[in-house]
C-alpha cells in the first residue's frame, strides 16, 4: 500500500505539478485548497504525511499543524519553502520545493512517521 499524502496550498498549478511528481513515485495524494477543508481532512485517519505549501499563511499553517498534532501525534508535517533554510514554524520540518529534494525529504519523513507510530 502506498503512503497517503495530504497536500494543502493555494496555488493550484503548483499543487497539481507537485501531485503529479508525487504520484509518479507511487504516493497517493489528496489536495486541499482551503483552511476549512484542510482542518476537516487532517482530522480523518489514514494520512501518512501533511505537506503545507509556501502559499499558506503562517497562521493557517499553525492552525492545521495544531489540529494534526491533536488528532494524530504521529502524523509528520513538512512545510515547503521557496528559499532553502527558511523555517516558518517550530512545529514542522522544512522541505525544499524542488522535486528531487522534496522526494528525499518525504521518504525520510515517512520513515520517521512509521518509527513514531510503532513506538
Amino acid at each position: 500500500m502506498s503512503a497517503h499524502v495530504l497536500s494543502f496550498g493555494y496555488d493550484r498549478l503548483t499543487m497539481r505539478i507537485r501531485t503529479m511528481v508525487l504520484m509518479t513515485k507511487g504516493y497517493e495524494v489528496t489536495e486541499v485548497y482551503s483552511l476549512q477543508e484542510a482542518l476537516r481532512l487532517v482530522s480523518v485517519p489514514g494520512y501518512d504525511l501533511l505537506l503545507i505549501c509556501h502559499t499558506v499563511p503562517e497562521d493557517q499553517q499553525q492552525a492545521v499543524m495544531e489540529r494534526a498534532e491533536y488528532m494524530d501525534g504521529g502524523l509528520r508535517v513538512l512545510c515547503l519553502t521557496e528559499t532553502p533554510g527558511i523555517k516558518y514554524s517550530e512545529n514542522c520540518e522544512t522541505a525544499s520545493n524542488t522535486a528531487p529534494e522534496l522526494l528525499r525529504q518525504i521518504d525520510e519523513a515517512l520513515g520517521k512517521s512509521k518509527e513514531r507510530r510503532a513506538a
